[in-house]
C-alpha cells in the first residue's frame, strides 16, 4: 500500500475469499491514519493469466 510518497507492507489482517471466489476481503487489525492510500494488486485468473491493477481511497 503507498500512503503518500512512501510504500508500507500491509501486515497484521486477515483475509477472506467470498462471493464464489470473486472477492477478496482483508480486514486490517489497526485502523490506518487519516491521508490518502493507493492500493496495488496482482491476481492470476483461471487461466493462469496475471491480472494487475490499483485504486485509490482517503481516510479522514
Amino acid at each position: 500500500m503507498i500512503h503518500g510518497n512512501s510504500t508500507m507492507p500491509i501486515e497484521h489482517l486477515e483475509i477472506a475469499v467470498v462471493n464464489d471466489g470473486k472477492t477478496l476481503r482483508a480486514k486490517l487489525h489497526h485502523p490506518l491514519e487519516a491521508g490518502t492510500y493507493r492500493v496495488q494488486y496482482r491476481a492470476v485468473g483461471p487461466d493462469n493469466h496475471p491480472m494487475t491493477g490499483d485504486f485509490s481511497f482517503t481516510v479522514r
